[in-house]
C-alpha cells in the first residue's frame, strides 16, 4: 500500500553503448512515488547532469512533490541506511572536500544506488 510522502529513487549507471554511438556515461532513474512499485516512471540523463540544482527539479516534478507549507520541513534525500544525503533547500559549497559539493552529492547518489526522499526531511531507519 502507498506510504504518502515516501519515495524511493534508483539511480543506475549505465555504460556507453558503442551500437548507439554513445560517447558519455548515462545514469537512469527509476522513480517510485510513494513507495508504490506499481507505475513507476524511469529517465535517462547524462551523467555529468547529474548536478543537484538540475536533479532538484527533476525529483520534484516527477515524484510530484509540493513546497512544504510553514510547519513542515522541507523533503530531503537519504541512503538506505538513513543517511541523510541532501535537501532541497541545503545551501551547496565549491569546497570539493565538503559533503554539501555537487561532486559529493552525486557521487553519494549513484554509490548508494537506491535513496529514500521522504517529504518531511527526517528519516529514521529501521524505524
Amino acid at each position: 500500500s502507498p506510504v504518502n510522502g515516501l519515495h524511493i529513487v534508483c539511480f543506475d549507471q549505465m555504460e556507453p553503448s558503442s551500437a548507439d554511438n554513445e560517447e558519455e556515461d548515462k545514469v537512469r532513474l527509476t522513480f517510485y512515488a510513494d513507495a508504490v512499485a506499481e507505475g513507476k516512471e524511469q529517465i535517462t540523463i547524462s551523467k555529468k547532469d547529474l548536478k543537484w540544482d538540475r536533479l532538484k527539479t527533476t525529483l520534484a516534478v516527477e515524484l510530484e512533490l509540493e513546497h512544504p507549507g510553514p510547519l513542515q520541513q522541507p523533503w530531503a534525500v537519504f541512503t538506505t541506511k538513513g543517511e541523510r544525503i541532501v535537501g532541497v533547500e541545503d545551501v551547496l559549497t565549491t569546497d570539493l572536500s565538503s559533503t554539501k559539493s555537487e561532486m559529493f552529492i552525486a557521487e553519494s547518489l549513484l554509490a548508494s544506488n537506491t535513496v529514500v526522499l521522504t517529504g518531511g526531511g527526517q528519516w529514521v531507519w529501521p524505524g
